[in-house]
């Protein structure tokens, strides 16, 4: 299995400030790198460069250099100018509360868009960081805004997209034991990385164990003490940051969701 889900770049620096409009507004995307993604399938940009009609809001997307770990796409309360997607690379968003916690909110791997809830507001709603080294697609907000209104080839699009989200959503609101989470979230990185054409049972886990609890609104312990016991079950073995699925048909049983 290839274990990285991004190009093989040095990490040289770690920038904690987010990306200003002029990064990002440098050179356009050129369609061959859409043409070659892994995301293409679940990608924004890249279906619009399968539709005709929506290759003026193709041709607006625009790619940021390698970005390292550790560096913010966006922080919150930002002036919100564009969503983004990877192409290679995995991150997080969180939010601080007024005690000054953090709370994770989501990871993106390739083909997620980033920032979407922006779309009705005019700053960043989160904070999104690198945890891996990777490339961003960015999709300027306003140009998303004017084809919404004439494309319903982009509506069926976004309403796709904002379904996927929603139901994961879902899932983490219900009343779930802490393992039932766990499971829940390994499936979950499982079936991203199959989509992107990687192994489905070795999952390399780029965030730490207290990003994952935080995730799943349990304590960094009950985390780590479920995997251990699941690992006791032979269900999943646990080497370092990798994790390797055992038993996928007993796993989804342990879910407690439906497929």
């Amino acid at each position: 299995m290839d274990r990285h889900l991004h190009n093989n770049s040095p990490c040289s620096r770690s920038d904690t400030q987010g990306i200003s409009l002029n990064q990002a507004s440098g050179t356009p995307l050129e369609h061959n790198h859409c043409r070659f993604c892994r995301a293409k399938p679940y990608c924004l940009p890249g279906q619009c460069h399968l539709d005709q009609s929506l290759l003026n809001l193709a041709r607006l997307v625009q790619r940021h250099r390698v970005l390292h770990a550790h560096q913010h796409l966006f922080r919150q309360h930002e002036r919100a100018d564009f969503l983004m997607v990877l192409s290679s690379g995995v991150c997080k968003s969180y939010f601080l509360d007024g005690k000054i916690r953090e709370h994770v909110c989501a990871f993106f791997y390739p083909g997620d868009l980033i920032g979407i809830d922006s779309l009705d507001h005019e700053s960043y709603q989160a904070n999104a960081v690198m945890l891996e080294t990777g490339c961003v697609c960015f999709l300027p907000i306003a140009s998303i805004h004017q084809a919404l209104t004439t494309s319903p080839e982009l509506q069926q699009q976004m309403i796709r997209m904002l379904s996927r989200q929603l139901w994961h959503e879902y899932a983490r609101a219900g009343s779930f034991t802490a393992e039932e989470r766990v499971v829940q979230f390994l499936l979950e990185l499982s079936h991203k990385q199959k989509r992107l054409g990687y192994s489905a049972s070795e999952l390399r886990l780029f965030m730490g164990r207290s990003d994952i609890a935080s995730y799943l609104g349990l304590r960094a312990e009950t985390v780590s003490r479920t995997l251990t016991r699941l690992q006791k079950d032979n269900l999943i073995r646990v080497h370092r940051e990798t994790v390797c699925l055992c038993d996928v048909d007993r796993l989804r049983t342990l879910s407690a969701l439906s497929e």
